[in-house]
C-alpha cells in the first residue's frame, strides 16, 4: 500500500470519538489541502483501523481525468510550499520528504538500540515503512526477528509486542509458535490481559477448569496493559537529538496510523465467562466484579474505561453509578475533543506544536490523566462537557443522514 492509497491519521485525543463508537481510541486524518476560500477543519475523523474509501456508485460514470489545481500549505520551519490540492495525500508526501533523512536515522537509531523495547518497536515501525513505500519484497507477517527479540527478552512488553504482531501476520515459517499468551503471562503475572486470553483459548478448548484458573489470575491482577498503545513512546527514545518539532509530529502521526493497525486486545475472556448465565454463580460475579473494578479504576485508556463500564453494566451495577460513569466517560472524550478545536493546518508551527506537546503529556502520564486535567483546565463540569458531547453525536448524524439523503437524490433516475 502506497502513500497515496493509505489513510494518514494523527493521535485522534479527540473529534473521532465524537464521530464514532465511543470507546475504542481512534485517529485523525489528513483533510484535503485547504483551498483558496476560509479553511475548513484541518483533519477529518475517522475510526482507527484503517477505512476504506468507498467504492465508485455503479450509476456513477467514469470521471475524467482531474486538473491539477496549485494550492499551498504551511509547514512548520519551511513556510508556505505549493502542493496539488487535488491530491488528497500531497501534503503528507511533501512532509514525508522532508523528514526521510531524520526518519532513516531514527530507525537505524533503534535498530542498534541497547533498549529491547525501542529495538522491538523500530522492528514493527521498519517493517510497516517498507510497505508504506510499495516495497513488495516486505514482508507481510510478523518479522522473525521481532520473535526472536521476544523469546530471548524477559520483558513483558517486548513480547506484548510480538504477540500482537503475530495476532495480525501469523508467519508462514511458523516463527510465531514460539509466541503464546502463557509466555506473555509467565512474564508478566501480575497484567490480567494475557490470563483472559488464556481463558479464551480455555473455553474454545472445551476446559473449563482452565477457564476458570486464568480468570482467577485475571481477577487478581493489579493492570490490564496490551502495551500496543506505547509503540510510539518505546520508539521515542531513540529520536535522533536534533529531530526538528515538525519531524518529531510527523513520525508521532505515522507511528499512531501502525498502532492503529496493531490489534486492539480481544477480551473475550471476560465475555465468555461472564455471561449473563454465569454471573447467576456468586464466585464467578465476584471475579468478574473484581475485573470491573479494576478496569474502571486503574483504566489509562478511556478503551480500558469503558470495558470496565460495559462489564459492570452486565454485573448490575447501580444505576446511579453508571449514570455517572457514562457521564464521566463522555466528558473526558469532549475535553479531548477540545483539544483540537484549533487544529486548522496539520502541518503548520501551531499544530506541530499542540500536537507534540500533547504527546509528551500523554506519554508521561497516559490517555486518561491527560483528559482529566482537560476537565480541570476547562472550568467547565463534568455534566456540562457531557450535554456538549451529546450535543456534537446528534449533529454529527444529523449531518451523516443529510449527507446520505443528498446521495441516495443525487443517484436516483
Amino acid at each position: 500500500m502506497n502513500d497515496k492509497e493509505r489513510p494518514v491519521r494523527a493521535w485522534g485525543l479527540a473529534l473521532a470519538l465524537l464521530c464514532v463508537a465511543p470507546g475504542l481510541w481512534f485517529w485523525l486524518r489528513a483533510a484535503p489541502p485547504p483551498q483558496p476560500a476560509p479553511a475548513a477543519p484541518v483533519a477529518r475523523v475517522v475510526a482507527a483501523r484503517a477505512l476504506a474509501r468507498p467504492s465508485p456508485s455503479p450509476r456513477a460514470a467514469a470521471p475524467a481525468a482531474p486538473t491539477p489545481s496549485k494550492s499551498s500549505i504551511e509547514v512548520c520551519g519551511y513556510g508556505h510550499l505549493a502542493i496539488d490540492a487535488s491530491d488528497p495525500m500531497a501534503a503528507h508526501t511533501v512532509v514525508r520528504k522532508l523528514t526521510d533523512a531524520a526518519r532513516n536515522k531514527w530507525l537505524s537509531s533503534l535498530q542498534d538500540s541497547a533498549d529491547l523495547r525501542a529495538r522491538a518497536a523500530g522492528l514493527i515501525l521498519n517493517e510497516a515503512y517498507q510497505s508504506f513505500d510499495g516495497d513488495h519484497a516486505a514482508p507481510t507477517y510478523a518479522t522473525p526477528a521481532l520473535v526472536q527479540l521476544a523469546v530471548g527478552a524477559r520483558d513483558p512488553a517486548v513480547y506484548a509486542l510480538a504477540f500482537a504482531d503475530c495476532r495480525r501476520h501469523p508467519d508462514p515459517d511458523g516463527a510465531c509458535n514460539s509466541v503464546s499468551a502463557s509466555g506473555w503471562a509467565d512474564r508478566d503475572p501480575d497484567n490480567g490481559l494475557p490470563w483472559l486470553f488464556l481463558a479464551d483459548q480455555a473455553h474454545k478448548a472445551g476446559d473449563p477448569v482452565a477457564e476458570a484458573a486464568a480468570v482467577v489470575r485475571a481477577a487478581g491482577a493489579n493492570r490490564f496493559d496490551a502495551y500496543t498503545d506505547s509503540l510510539f513512546a518505546f520508539a521515542a527514545a531513540e529520536l535522533p537529538s536534533d529531530v526538528t518539532p515538525l519531524a518529531r509530529w510527523v513520525f508521532t502521526v505515522e507511528a499512531s496510523d501502525i498502532e492503529a493497525a496493531l490489534p486492539a486486545p480481544v477480551l473475550t475472556g471476560s465475555r465468555n465467562y461472564c455471561s449473563a448465565d454465569a454471573l447467576a454463580d456468586p464466585q464467578v460475579a465476584s471475579q468478574c466484579n473484581a475485573m470491573a473494578e479494576l478496569y474502571v479504576a486503574k483504566a489509562t485508556t478511556i478503551r480500558d474505561f469503558t470495558v470496565g463500564i460495559d462489564l459492570g453494566q452486565r454485573l448490575g451495577w447501580p444505576e446511579s453509578r453508571l449514570s455517572a460513569l457514562h457521564r464521566e466517560k463522555k466528558a473526558l472524550l469532549q475535553s479531548l475533543a477540545d483539544l483540537l478545536q484549533d487544529f486548522r493546518e496539520p502541518w503548520g508551527c501551531r499544530s506541530v506544536q499542540a500536537g507534540n506537546a500533547m504527546m509528551h503529556e500523554r506519554m508521561q502520564s497516559g490517555e486518561m490523566a491527560m483528559a482529566r486535567v482537560a476537565i480541570e483546565r476547562s472550568g467547565e463540569s463534568i455534566d456540562t462537557l457531557s450535554e456538549r458531547y451529546d450535543a456534537q453525536i446528534e449533529r454529527s448524524m444529523q449531518n451523516a443522514r443529510a449527507r446520505q439523503d443528498t446521495q441516495r437524490e443525487s443517484q436516483s433516475p
